[in-house]
């Protein structure tokens, strides 16, 4: 996959997840008889994240901070993620 298509993916995987909260707290907010549970592993050290660090500034402003999560060993282990 182009790099420059992985990222796209990335961002809109982001704010899907974001959409999809919103709806949840508004409809449980509203009285709809939503349980909201969520899970939040973090970012997790998988091959996407492996071919996001390796984009440039130019395809994706936020590398360095994932370049510097990685360097810091703040990514999750995938196994550590599924337990």
């Amino acid at each position: 996959m182009h790099i420059r298509a992985l990222i796209g993916a990335f961002r809109a995987l982001g704010h899907e997840v974001r959409e999809v909260s919103l709806v949840a707290r508004t409809a449980q907010a509203a009285g709809a008889g939503l349980q909201l549970v969520s899970l939040a592993p973090g970012v997790i050290d998988t091959p996407m994240q492996e071919t996001v660090r390796g984009a440039s500034t130019e395809d994706f402003a936020d590398v360095a901070r994932f370049r510097q999560m990685k360097a810091a060993g703040e990514l999750r282990d995938p196994e550590a993620a599924r337990a």
